[in-house]
């Protein structure tokens, strides 16, 4: 992520263009490039328009993953392993940022054993916000 910053100011720099506006959100970034002269008006209007976008594409994407995850949890408590092995998915990364990080950040699903978060015996299950 920090590269791909670094790429897009170093872009401007060339151009000759402003330093872009860098914002990171749930599952990526939002990067506001600004016109040489753009007024603040023009620049809030671009940056609205974009940000509603992409927060309706990533918050319809993590909630049809997010309730992927919660109907196999339904069934009962699985360490990571396992739910990535029901949902039938190969890799690691995605599965824990796109399926696991943003149902725990909902409150939608809970560690069994929350003090030591990296255990051979992790489990996850799902919480009363995540029954209902």
């Amino acid at each position: 992520m920090e590269n791909e910053k670094a790429g897009y100011i170093d872009a401007c720099k060339k151009e000759g263009l402003p330093e872009p506006l860098i914002k990171e959100m749930q599952g990526g970034i939002e990067v506001t490039m600004f016109k040489m002269g753009s007024t603040e008006q023009v620049t809030q209007q671009v940056t609205q328009q974009v940000t509603q976008q992409v927060t309706e594409q990533v918050t319809e994407q993590v909630t049809e993953q997010v309730n992927k995850l919660i109907n196999v949890l339904l069934l009962g408590d699985y360490a990571s392993s396992e739910i990535q092995n029901k949902l039938e998915l190969k890799h690691r990364p995605t599965f824990l940022y796109t399926y696991i990080q943003p149902a725990l950040e909902q409150g939608l699903i809970e560690m069994t054993i929350p003090e030591k978060p990296k255990s051979s015996k992790q489990k996850y299950r799902l919480t009363d916000k995540g029954k209902a």
